[in-house]
């Protein structure tokens, strides 16, 4: 029985085509995997709609919450606010909205600039203890 090597490369290469294809389809077909660890569960918390109801409340032209909710809530006027975050996009690139690893929209600019600034203020309770020590004589 004499074999042609023609035939048999050219069954070795078709096989070696259908074997990359189905490899292909099968990770397509497979879920891509979202998240640091493999096999923890991702939690969708809908930071895009956060965001728009933060801003529908407070930033929107004209917001639901007057001016007084406002400085309520972040503890300054909203010209002071947005002179800050416009200030902290031009400092530093960290706090500018862009993709994460996984692709999705990072945390939106005005949640984390609400984070920001609430954990960096103190709080109403802590102004007395902060001006009895700027104004203790020595």
């Amino acid at each position: 029985m004499i074999l042609d090597n023609s035939d048999s490369d050219e069954e070795l290469e078709m096989l070696a085509i259908i074997g990359l294809e189905e490899e292909r389809l099968n990770q397509e077909s497979q879920p891509r995997r979202r998240g640091s660890i493999q096999g923890h569960a991702v939690i969708d918390r809908d930071r895009v709609e956060g965001h728009n109801i933060l801003f529908r409340q407070y930033f929107a032209d004209p917001p639901t919450f007057p001016p007084k909710y406002f400085r309520r809530r972040f503890r300054m006027n909203r010209s002071l606010f947005l002179r800050i975050v416009s200030t902290i996009e031009a400092y530093d690139p960290y706090f500018v909205q862009k993709p994460n690893a996984v692709g999705m929209i990072a945390m939106v600019s005005y949640g984390a600039y609400a984070g920001l600034l609430l954990q960096l203020l103190p709080s109403a309770a802590d102004i007395p203890g902060i001006l009895r020590e700027n104004t203790a004589t020595p």
